[in-house]
């Protein structure tokens, strides 16, 4: 039991998930990088089942006419059921924003900020446009707690992606189990919302 009187947390270390390798050969990606990859997994299946598309990854972002260096990048953009856009950064666990991110995120839907990468060309928001507001109405930061999956969902991540255990790929009861687990109130929840 910790000092609040509670039992403390366990923290799940999942040692390997489906097509995340490291960038260094031969090594095994961070513990970060594998909870990171699966929570945005679980966030774009999530987002799929309300009824939102994803139109781009890894958007980058920053203040116009700077470099690279003291940008963000948003997780996702999708397109609402109300056909507008929502910016959303995914966090698993325990992770924190950036200062960058803190910087950046509520900006984004006032407008003024620099869009960095060409992921949001076919949207008419390429390399170089500059947001306005509105043009990604909401910014939103979302958890997932993965420390609380079942533990057999947390086996099967290890051979399968979330993707693959929602279409059953892992047996029906995995599907059903891990389709429970995200329906349920806290598997995700909105830390932060900016409009």
């Amino acid at each position: 039991m910790n000092s609040t009187g509670s039992f403390p947390r366990t923290v799940w270390k999942p040692s390997k998930y489906p097509g995340l390798v490291s960038s260094k050969p031969g090594k095994t990606p961070s513990t970060n990088a594998l909870r990171g990859r699966i929570g945005n997994d679980l966030a774009v299946a999530s987002a799929k089942k309300r009824g939102e598309r994803i139109v781009a990854s890894e958007v980058n972002i920053r203040k116009p006419g700077t470099k690279l260096k003291g940008s963000s990048n948003i997780d996702q953009v999708v397109k609402g059921t109300d056909t507008r856009y929502h910016g959303v950064e995914v966090k698993s666990g325990d992770g924190k924003l950036r200062k960058a991110q803190e910087e950046h995120y509520p900006k984004v839907p006032k407008g003024g900020l620099e869009v960095g990468s060409d992921s949001l060309r076919g949207e008419g928001m390429p390399k170089g446009h500059v947001l306005r507001a509105g043009d990604i109405t909401s910014m939103r930061v979302e958890r997932w707690d993965i420390d609380s999956l079942p533990a057999d969902t947390k086996t099967a991540l290890e051979n399968h992606t979330v993707a693959d255990i929602l279409d059953g790929a892992a047996g029906p009861a995995r599907q059903q189990e891990l389709d429970q687990w995200m329906s349920s109130p806290g598997s995700r929840t909105v830390d932060k919302l900016w409009t």
